[in-house]
């Protein structure tokens, strides 16, 4: 570009501005380091400056691309995994020199697959419950995030392709958002997907009501003389050394306890473990030889090859996929009392609760047979107590002397209310 000045020098004289060139420049829409997955398909955009008229793309191991007309756009689908890919970009002027140069780094990978297993979508759900999410990974992530109506819930490492964790559901409302993202190792988000769940608010935060009227004659089967001992959900801190809980292939499912505490939650079958005020359950999944840890100064069962899984419900489960429930599940020999029964025992009618959520009531005096237990034989039940500090039945004396009557429950509608109360979520 020229320009003139007029100087006044013997009358008018005027003389040319030396060249001013503007510096070529050359931008795209693609990030140094960006994601990109294959198969999918990129549209990359690239903006230059006007002396430059065409560009040539140049894929690391690949014939180049001319891009003679503005505006410079194309697409790209890459077809293979390959980390630390270089793309060149040169800006030509109208001769064809390169003028200019652009360089980026991009890592190519496969975009996992997130499979929600459950709940599933639009499924309902109890307002203020925690409640078990579990999904499939079929790819790689390094890290999950879970956002509730747009507000971070809770987020981790993962450790297998099976993503398990506990969500909290909102106490009010109809409807609750969630949205998973699953991320690499340097955070960058590999795929994500929503699901919402319906809303059903319960009377007393899920609490049993302890309200059934007295059993008429009718409605009970024959009596019969049992001995119970009572068993409870331990709650416990993690620690950061220590013994971690492992599911059936030896996996660590995360938290880490105390000797003590691992051998106790191998005993009771369960255990809530608490972080920074929030409880996660993980319940009995079976045994197996790897990783045992060795109980024998706490008890005289052997309980060294126990493996954990997450639970489903809040207090544990039991058996056939039942959920525990605090002060109605006892543990039965189904050879004596069928799973899924209802018991009546007169003495435990009247006495006074303390619900976990800080409630009291007064106790109805029905129970629920859906657990069981290695040292559960014959006339012996053990009632569950959820994270009680304290037994609160007077009958249960924890010794096969201290026998009591209970009757089989007859009533239909009693029975059905109850075992749906084990296997709603």
């Amino acid at each position: 570009m020229k320009c003139w000045l007029p100087l006044a020098l013997l009358g008018l004289l005027f003389i040319s501005c030396q060249n001013v060139e503007k510096e070529s420049f050359l931008q795209t829409n693609l990030k140094n380091d960006e994601l990109l997955f294959v198969g999918e398909q990129a549209q990359l955009e690239l903006q230059a400056s006007d002396d430059i008229r065409s560009l040539e793309v140049q894929f690391e191991g690949q014939p180049s691309l001319v891009l003679k007309k503005r505006p410079f756009i194309f697409n790209w689908t890459p077809a293979i995994e390959e980390e630390d890919k270089s793309l060149h970009f040169y800006g030509m002027d109208e001769s064809g020199e390169k003028v200019k140069v652009l360089i980026r780094q991009v890592d190519v990978v496969l975009r996992p697959e997130l499979i929600v297993s459950s709940p599933s979508q639009g499924e309902v759900i109890d307002a203020g419950q925690e409640f078990p999410f579990n999904a499939l990974i079929q790819g790689d992530g390094k890290r999950f995030v879970i956002y509730q109506n747009d507000i971070k819930s809770t987020d981790g490492e993962i450790f297998s392709n099976d993503l398990s964790v506990p969500l909290s559901a909102p106490a009010q409302g109809k409807v609750v958002n969630f949205k998973i993202v699953i991320l690499d190792s340097l955070d960058r988000v590999l795929t994500e997907k929503k699901i919402n769940y319906q809303l059903k608010n319960t009377i007393g935060g899920g609490q049993d009501h302890f309200d059934f009227p007295a059993p008429s004659g009718s409605m009970l089967g024959g009596k019969r003389s049992l001995w119970a001992t009572y068993y409870y959900l331990p709650e416990v801190n993690t620690v950061s050394k220590g013994y971690p809980l492992r599911d059936l292939k030896g996996n660590r499912l995360g938290p880490v306890l105390s000797k003590k505490h691992w051998c106790f939650a191998a005993m009771e079958g369960s255990v809530r473990v608490l972080t920074q005020g929030k409880g996660v359950t993980y319940n009995y999944a079976g045994t197996s030889s790897s990783h045992k840890v060795n109980c024998k100064k706490y008890f005289s069962w052997n309980v060294s090859k126990t493996k954990f899984r997450l639970a489903n419900g809040r207090f544990g489960d039991g058996v056939r996929g039942y959920r525990l429930r605090p002060f109605r599940t006892v543990a039965v020999d189904k050879r004596k009392i069928p799973y899924g029964s209802v018991l009546y025992i007169p003495q435990a009618r009247g006495q006074k609760l303390t619900l976990p959520n800080g409630d009291t009531a007064i106790h109805d005096g029905y129970f629920f047979a859906g657990d069981t237990g290695g040292a559960i034989k014959g006339t012996h039940i053990d009632v569950f107590i959820g994270v009680a500090k304290k037994n609160p039945f007077s009958w249960v004396k924890s010794k096969s002397s201290g026998t009591f009557s209970a009757y089989l429950v007859k009533d239909r509608s009693i029975i059905d209310e109850l075992t749906k109360a084990h296997t709603t979520p």
